[in-house]
C-alpha cells in the first residue's frame, strides 16, 4: 500500500527563478518537459492513481497564460485529478513574467531558457509521508 502524502504549503517565488540544465525525460512515466511553459507537481489525492507520489509534468505551451487562473490545466495526466502544484518550467523559449506582490507595483521580468536549459519557478519543498 502506498503512503498518504501531504504537501507543505509554500508560495511560487519568481524572484528565486533558477536557470539550469533541464532533464526533459525521466524514469517517471508522466514526466516530459516540452518547449514553452510546463506545470509540475505530485498527485496526492488517490493512491489508486498510477502516478501517485511521483512527479508529473503537464505541457501548457506558449502564449499569454495566467498561472493562477489556469487551475484546470494542472491536472494529473494519468487520473485527471488536480495535483499538488509545485511550480513551472519554461524550456526552449523566452518568457515575460508579470507579477504583483500585495499592493506593490506590477513587476515584469524576462527569462531566456535556451540551449537545453530551463528556468524553474518552483518551490522545492519536500513532501511529508504518513
Amino acid at each position: 500500500s502506498k503512503p498518504a502524502l501531504k504537501r507543505r504549503r509554500s508560495e511560487l517565488d519568481v524572484n528565486s527563478a533558477e536557470s539550469r540544465a533541464c532533464s526533459v525525460q525521466s524514469k517517471e512515466k508522466h514526466w516530459s518537459v516540452l518547449p514553452g511553459l510546463n506545470y509540475y507537481g505530485i498527485p496526492i489525492h488517490s493512491a489508486d492513481c498510477p502516478a501517485f507520489g511521483e512527479r508529473v509534468c503537464v505541457h501548457r505551451g506558449f502564449g499569454h497564460i495566467d498561472v493562477i487562473m489556469d487551475e484546470h490545466a494542472r491536472q494529473c495526466p494519468s487520473c485527471h485529478a488536480p495535483f499538488a502544484f509545485m511550480g513551472v518550467f519554461v524550456f526552449e523559449c523566452r518568457a515575460v513574467v508579470k507579477y504583483q506582490i500585495g499592493d506593490a507595483a506590477m513587476t515584469t521580468n524576462t527569462f531566456c531558457a535556451i540551449d537545453g536549459n530551463c528556468v524553474d519557478f518552483g518551490h522545492h519543498e519536500k513532501l511529508d509521508t504518513h
